[in-house]
């Protein structure tokens, strides 16, 4: 892994390009090149979250290689879709080893959101074990009835600050 100074313009044309108006795709491949792979996923993120993303397929493509999903991921997300429920969840999740989760997690996400999943079912089973910044965002667009969101400060009392919030938020959206 090579040392990354992101925030040195001079040593990282790429995101001086990509910050005038060009593509992130050359900064999200030489993050991934590099070994770093959680900051090239975030900023793919970042880039993905603009409508009109350049090379979206290209950056999407990077983020599913950080995400590591084995053959027949899709297919058994397309299942999940399907027939969507807490234990079909975690069969799915069952077999993600513990230093692969954060990131596969975030990509089966945003292919339940891109299937048009319901977004009170991905909420709950993305946020069986934690949350992620994609779970919020569904509460934050209003996509979560706040209910839902308020009982999971149940199903999780240590995290109860943080549901009862989203969910006081959900109730403004």
């Amino acid at each position: 892994m090579t040392d990354f100074v992101l925030l040195d313009f001079d040593r990282n044309p790429e995101l001086s390009e990509w910050l005038s108006g060009g593509s992130a795709l050359p900064l999200v491949q030489r993050l991934f090149d590099d070994g770093h792979h959680d900051e090239a996923a975030t900023h793919a993120r970042l880039a993905l979250a603009d409508h009109g993303c350049v090379d979206r397929d290209r950056i999407e493509a990077i983020v599913e290689r950080i995400a590591s999903p084995p053959d027949g991921w899709t297919e058994a997300v397309l299942r999940f879709a399907a027939e969507p429920d807490l234990d079909a969840w975690e069969r799915l999740m069952s077999f993600t080893p513990p230093d692969m989760i954060y990131q596969r997690l975030r990509y089966t996400i945003s292919l339940l959101q891109r299937l048009g999943t319901d977004p009170e079912i991905v909420f709950r089973c993305a946020t069986h074990l934690g949350t992620t910044p994609d779970a919020i965002e569904l509460v934050e667009s209003g996509a979560v009835d706040p209910e839902v969101v308020a009982h999971r400060a149940v199903e999780a009392p240590l995290a109860a600050g943080i549901w009862l919030g989203l969910a006081a938020q959900a109730s403004l959206a």
